[in-house]
């Protein structure tokens, strides 16, 4: 199945399950898009405007859902003393001043990593505690998962990652059925066993995919690779959509 017309249609299910929540609104008003663009890219039907939106959306609700955490985490000041948080804010620091001095940020990117655990484990309290009390908090942070795992889908090519490609195409899934998207409910979960199989029916096409040949590069720079349906629309697809070239006809004379 093409990954193009995957995240395509997943977008169009995204628009319509956000659909008067007030997400157009949103982007109308904050100046992002017109009225009638954020119309046509909450119907799936413009990729990477709706893939910005998607987004930008999906920022801010994090910036909010950050912010409450940190208020909540103040409350609950025995679970992250002092010293951890000065800890965790230098090794942020350092890898701020890595990224903008161009060297390699690698390990203090790692570091902060390793002691983020804490933090992460203590966030996941704090969703589950929002989402039992408050219906509004979960239908917004189903909104940024359901982001989430389209930037994975999309990270997937860029990187060539197969794994990934796989895990983030099951997570999908369920939101196809939940929308009623009767074709991709239905073949997807087909799709995605047929390719678990690979290992044993077609070893060696098992081989080239896990080696990140499942996407196409056409430019051999990082993070650039896209899915074979979108690279057929940028190019065969495209050239044949354009004006111009040799009209085929049977009378040989018009050709002289």
């Amino acid at each position: 199945m093409g990954g193009f017309h995957i995240a395509l249609n997943y977008l169009s299910l995204l628009g319509k399950k956000y659909a008067n929540s007030g997400l157009e609104d949103l982007l109308i008003e904050s100046g992002v898009y017109a009225a009638g663009t954020t119309s046509v890219l909450m119907l799936g039907k413009s990729y990477n405007r709706g893939i910005r939106a998607h987004k930008l959306s999906m920022e801010a609700l994090f910036r909010l859902l950050w912010q409450a955490f940190l208020q909540w985490l103040e409350n609950r000041s025995a679970e992250v003393t002092t010293q951890d948080k000065q800890n965790l804010i230098a090794k942020i620091q350092e890898c701020q001043r890595c990224f903008k001095e161009n060297e390699s940020i690698r390990k203090s990117c790692e570091a902060v990593v390793n002691d983020m655990d804490a933090l992460t484990s203590l966030l996941t309290v704090f969703k589950s505690e929002g989402k039992a009390k408050s219906k509004l908090f979960s239908f917004w942070e189903e909104y940024i998962d359901m982001v989430m795992i389209l930037l994975q889908f999309i990270k997937a090519e860029r990187t060539g990652n197969w794994n990934l490609h796989l895990s983030s195409t099951a997570a999908m899934i369920p939101h196809f059925f939940a929308m009623d998207r009767t074709n991709y409910a239905r073949w997807m979960p087909i799709y995605l066993a047929d390719m678990h199989k690979l290992e044993v029916r077609h070893p060696k096409v098992f081989k080239e995919f896990s080696a990140g040949n499942h996407s196409v590069s056409r430019s051999q720079q990082p993070f650039a690779e896209v899915w074979t349906d979108m690279a057929l629309e940028q190019s065969i697809n495209l050239d044949s959509k354009s004006k111009g070239g040799l009209a085929l006809t049977r009378k040989l004379a018009r050709l002289g």
